[in-house]
């Protein structure tokens, strides 16, 4: 339904861009996460327009890899070449509190 993807390092949000529905990556420099350091992460997800029945269910994936497998050359924007290493860990609860954020709009009925 919808994709997003995020590197910690290019985590800096443009301002101007972001709206508190879709935050907007700057991609204007790199910011490396110093080790055991936690950092926020507002990962756009590409918007995407889907109409949901009464009782459907959101399953929301959060993986170290692109979800889908593509033949080349079908997606210019591949992630096959990395710059992580070591352990990622995703923290959530607490003081660490996290969140989807979805805009909902009115039924056309």
């Amino acid at each position: 339904m919808a994709v997003g993807w995020q590197r910690a390092s290019h985590r800096e949000l443009d301002p101007q861009r972001s709206t508190p529905f879709l935050p907007v990556l700057a991609h204007q420099r790199a910011l490396p996460v110093p080790p055991g350091e936690v950092v926020r992460l507002d990962i756009e997800v590409l918007p995407s327009g889907t109409r949901f029945e009464a009782g459907e269910r959101l399953l929301l994936v959060v993986q170290g890899s692109d979800v889908n497998r593509y033949p080349k050359p079908a997606v210019y924007a591949r992630h096959e070449d990395t710059v992580n290493n070591g352990p990622h860990i995703l923290r959530t609860g607490g003081r660490f509190a996290s969140c989807l954020v979805i805009p909902v709009l009115p039924g056309t009925g």
